[in-house]
């Protein structure tokens, strides 16, 4: 992710409900010995990680989060 990107949470999430699924399938096929279990889990508490880290910026105002924001988050009254 780049220093003006915006993180995208949604892809975030979706990926960790992929890297899941993925490690309950293999689960009930192959044996758990620290290899395909230990990457997939490690890969879902990296994207945690940062999902965590963009949160914590975004309410910070590091990065002028809403600044960058591709549409506008003005209301009309």
């Amino acid at each position: 992710m780049g220093q003006d990107a915006i993180y995208d949470f949604s892809a975030g999430r979706k990926r960790i409900e992929n890297l899941i699924l993925i490690y309950r399938r293999l689960k009930h096929t192959q044996e758990s010995v620290g290899t395909w279990d230990w990457i997939l889990w490690n890969e879902i508490e990296e994207i945690e990680a940062e999902i965590a880290e963009a949160k914590k910026k975004m309410t910070s105002g590091q990065g002028d989060y809403f600044e960058k924001m591709p549409f506008s988050t003005s209301f009309v009254v």
